[in-house]
């Protein structure tokens, strides 16, 4: 009675989840079906529920779903004369609008795109991706994900002729990705549509309100390629873009050509990946030619801009990485990752080739985003910042004086940020040296940020790991720990509101930034690395083992996953969204999107026997083992084009069948939402949130009775 008692005092915060785990989980058939390459055969179970459209795997999702149920800030923006800001209507739907700013005076306000009334006149609910406004200002081109199925349709509008209870829309087109708007008469448009698996691969012109078919430029037959095209900043050209994982090919257009054939690419494909901008009769380029993995700034004037006439004009740091460039009149302006992987930009006077960094608020650690900066000629650059405990922080900075201002910071109701703080350290992950920050003690609460963090390109390691507990806490802290460690992406470390209620209950948040560019034979370092700061954060009695929940999204996921089967003590829980889980059938099937174009980073199991092997050695669901398995909810939907959403369905079916304890696995599967949309929603979030807390809680119990029947003994 004592000890739980004391047990009651120090984990009431757990009471605070109503979810309540089902006793029997979902059943799932074993139907062996024999899987063969050229290198191996090997039987999968569960490889049935890969058919949607049958009966048994209708009816399996009945079951997930059963089982499932038992457990803004808004700116203002200036382009061509005209002031481009967002707003409420008396329901609450956001209306994007615009007032002309010609002749000093403000216009009468005219309604851009209503969407909530849009997405009425296309049937359904709609999210909207990117606008375009024509020269003239008169028609809107615009991407609408309707039902949020990642798929989307263009549409173009007639900004006059809309009024607040329709939009005249004068053309639709399905499956585009971007466009530009093209030409001299503000009605032509450069299209670039998506094939049958949704690679963007074709690029198409039309005249808006003529009666002609669209006209096909340009066919990406290369499956490893996906196409796009740009305006560059000062809309002088149009950049068409075929880019790999390992290379690129770029064309130029001028934004008034009345030519449309296509001229040869800067530099051809296979030789380095590239992107293009313009200023003032040069074009800049981004590039990796030469051994420049950190990328490096070329130039080249309009003449004569062909690969290898390219000269290097910009100057930095060897373990800086470039991550985009953007144009302004009088300066280049650059988002980099400086030595220790955190962000950082610099700009370069065209001028006299100064160069300066733009200061950061201070003491801030997170996520870095470009704000929209549309005008060329500005002098102005305005940023974004987020912290994993602050939502946003806009900030602008003058090129003419220097002077960096701080306008607007967002913070969350009811939290006080102020009560947290950051400190570096450094962990050791088979002998290679890893940074890491740790905070200082500040009233009642410390904030950690331990950053293994680790970019593609870097010489040496980096990780972030984000902690927090109180000052005077002696015990260890449930830790939610985070990872991706894929395609050299480095972790987003901005605000989630998911985490917000496991803040406000001590529990520690650890962004595992681990390498996340290793390709092929390399991709078991992201596991080990994760595993190192599993066990750092262990030794450190920051968390204790199975006091930890692993958290990933997507490739993210497949890191998480593939640890658990190496070392399932380490974790209380696991939190899968949209998990890539089943690796090796993805990349044997080419029929599937994405399989081609991902050969470069994973190999071709189909004819390569080291892709293979070294896919299936790793792959989550092909090692999965009998061994005791912690608490997973996974999180996938029936749209997302990117993870099929049988892969986080067979790997809960596998992980049931395989393990020695009685573990829930609970899967949360929609039936609308893509692979992008489907983890933002409220109902997503506190399904996370009680699943966190419910696993600790059932983690303790266990641990609990264990030892009271030892001190029985």
């Amino acid at each position: 009675m004592h000890g739980k008692q004391l047990w009651t005092k120090a984990f009431g915060w757990l009471k605070s989840t109503s979810a309540v785990f089902p006793k029997d989980p979902p059943h799932t058939n074993r139907l062996p079906q024999q899987m063969s390459s050229p290198f191996a055969s090997w039987i999968d179970e569960f490889h049935w529920l890969a058919n949607k459209q049958s009966r048994q795997t209708r009816k399996q999702l009945q079951q997930e779903a059963l089982n499932l149920q038992g457990c803004v800030t808004d700116h203002e923006v200036t382009v061509n004369g005209y002031k481009y800001y967002t707003k409420l209507d008396s329901c609450g739907m956001k209306v994007d609008c615009r007032r002309s700013l010609f002749f000093g005076q403000h216009g009468s306000e005219e309604i851009v795109v209503h969407r909530g009334k849009l997405a009425e006149q296309l049937g359904g609910c709609a999210a909207l991706g990117e606008l375009k406004i024509s020269s003239d200002n008169r028609l809107a081109a615009i991407l609408v994900d309707v039902n949020e199925t990642d798929r989307r349709s263009l549409c173009v509008l007639d900004i006059q002729k809309t009024t607040p209870e329709k939009h005249a829309i004068l053309w639709t087109c399905d499956d585009v990705s971007n466009m530009e708007f093209f030409g001299t008469d503000s009605h032509t448009l450069l299209v670039v549509r998506q094939d049958g698996l949704r690679r963007p691969n074709s690029l198409w012109i039309v005249s808006v309100g003529d009666q002609m078919d669209p006209d096909l430029l340009f066919m990406e037959h290369d499956e490893r390629f996906f196409l796009d095209i740009s305006k560059t900043k000062d809309e002088k050209f149009i950049t068409i873009n075929s880019n790999s994982k390992t290379s690129s090919e770029v064309r130029v257009l001028p934004a008034d050509a009345k030519c449309y054939h296509l001229p040869s690419p800067l530099c051809s494909r296979g030789i380095c990946t590239y992107f293009v901008e313009h200023a003032h009769g040069y074009f800049y380029i981004v590039t990796n030619d030469n051994g420049a993995d950190n990328f490096k700034i070329c130039r080249a004037p309009v003449l004569s801009p062909t690969y290898p006439f390219w000269d290097e004009v910009f100057v930095k740091s060897k373990n800086e990485v470039i991550e985009d460039a953007e144009m302004f009149a009088s300066h280049l302006v650059l988002y980099l990752r400086d030595s220790e992987g955190l962000p950082a930009i610099k700009t370069m006077c065209f001028k006299t080739g100064k160069q300066e960094y733009i200061p950061l608020p201070e003491g801030t650690v997170g996520t870095l985003d470009q704000n929209p900066n549309p005008d060329f000629e500005s002098n102005t650059v305005c940023f974004s910042v987020s912290t994993p405990l602050i939502p946003r922080i806009d900030v602008s900075y003058s090129l003419q004086n220097g002077v960096c201002s701080i306008n607007n910071v967002t913070n969350v109701p009811d939290f006080d940020h102020d009560q947290y703080i950051c400190r570096r350290v450094h962990v050791n992950c088979n002998d290679t040296f890893v940074p890491l920050t740790l905070g200082e003690p500040h009233d009642d609460k410390i904030f950690f940020m331990i950053a293994l963090n680790s970019s593609l390109f870097l010489s040496f390691v980096l990780f972030d790991v984000v902690t927090v507990h109180r000052r005077d806490q002696s015990t260890s802290s449930p830790t939610v720990a985070i990872a991706y460690g894929a395609y050299g992406v480095n972790l987003d470390i901005g605000f989630n509101p998911t985490f917000i209620p496991l803040l406000k209950r001590g529990w520690v948040l650890a962004y595992c930034h681990t390498r996340g560019g290793g390709r092929k034979q390399h991709k078991q370092n992201s596991i080990s690395d994760y595993l190192a700061c599993l066990q750092w954060l262990c030794d450190e009695k920051i968390s204790t083992p199975r006091q930890i929940i692993g958290r990933g999204t997507s490739a993210g996921a497949f890191v998480i996953a593939a640890a658990c089967n190496e070392q399932p003590e380490l974790f209380g829980g696991l939190v899968l969204h949209v998990p890539f889980v089943d690796v090796l059938t993805t990349m044997m099937d080419k029929s599937l999107p994405l399989t081609q174009h991902e050969t470069d980073e994973w190999g071709d199991p189909t004819f390569d026997s080291d892709a293979f092997f070294n896919i299936k050695t790793i792959c989550p669901y092909q090692n999965v083992k009998n061994q005791p398995y912690p608490q997973m909810l996974l999180t996938t939907t029936l749209q997302d084009n990117r993870v099929k959403y049988w892969q986080g369905l067979k790997y809960a079916a596998k992980i049931r069948t395989h393990t020695t304890n009685n573990s829930n696995i609970i899967v949360d599967i929609q039936d609308q939402g893509g692979h992008f949309t489907h983890t933002h929603s409220l109902n997503h979030a506190i399904n996370e949130v009680s699943f966190s807390l419910q696993s600790l809680k059932r983690q303790i119990e266990k641990d609990f009775s264990v030892t009271s029947k030892e001190i029985e003994k």
